[in-house]
């Protein structure tokens, strides 16, 4: 059975061009690729905080049934890749950091991060894979909940998250102490806003996102049509 489950065209920003592309699961003889493409994207990166590097371990995991890989390829090159990990008794399951019982870490997916060779961004490829990923937790019906952690110095793969439907729940410090926005996306019990206690906040201004985050509020979104980067917050229905 083939594991290919999309395809489409995409642009190449070097050369200006369009490509096929197909959107497959990965397969252990892939390791080596995710591992390439993952060095070569994010060594690039100024702020190396920003993302944090997926070991050979945890790929090797994923794909042996701890999750599941997505990549996406252009002439038989993979250009993009993301994945989803199911934590269970893992002392790096995101419900520990809610408070989350025993048996509801069982039923938490993690929404890992989807990287893209910068020659094929802008064509909304993290979107595309994060998307098919979080369709197929949905549908699977095992889980109770998706998770996930972003810098807030990644307000790309935060607006993804919040196309998703995912919701910032807490700030935290999270591996060797770097700051992440813990976010979750309730799959069985999806969040209600109460729509008059929406705030917009400075995307950096992250005390006063902290002291909202403490009293209950959620961050939902991105505020439209301003020249900076602004984060809504806004308190749930009970």
């Amino acid at each position: 059975m083939s594991n290919i489950v999309g395809t489409g065209m995409i642009r190449n920003r070097e050369d200006g061009k369009n490509y096929i592309y197909k959107m497959q699961v990965l397969e252990p003889k892939n390791t080596d690729e995710i591992l390439n493409l993952q060095h070569e994207i994010l060594s690039a990166l100024k702020n190396k905080e920003v993302c944090v590097y997926l070991s050979e371990i945890e790929v090797k995991e994923m794909i042996a049934g701890s999750g599941e890989m997505l990549g996406v390829f252009v002439n038989e090159t993979l250009v993009a890749f993301g994945a989803i990990l199911f934590p269970r008794e893992r002392e790096d399951n995101l419900g520990r950091d809610l408070g989350f019982k025993d048996e509801e870490l069982m039923k938490v997916a993690h929404l890992e991060f989807a990287v893209v060779h910068p020659v094929y961004r802008d064509n909304s490829l993290q979107k595309k894979v994060a998307e098919y990923l979080v369709r197929k937790i949905i549908d699977d019906g095992s889980w109770n909940c998706i998770m996930n952690t972003i810098s807030p110095y990644n307000p790309i793969s935060l607006q993804t998250d919040f196309f998703l439907g995912l919701f910032i729940k807490k700030l935290s410090r999270k591996y060797d102490n770097v700051l992440r926005y813990i976010l979750i996306y309730d799959i069985n019990n999806p969040i209600k806003l109460e729509t008059d206690t929406i705030i917009s906040v400075p995307a950096l201004d992250i005390i006063r996102q902290e002291e909202l985050l403490k009293i209950g509020y959620y961050g939902v979104g991105f505020e439209d049509g301003t020249e900076n980067e602004r984060i809504l917050f806004g308190k749930v229905v009970n």
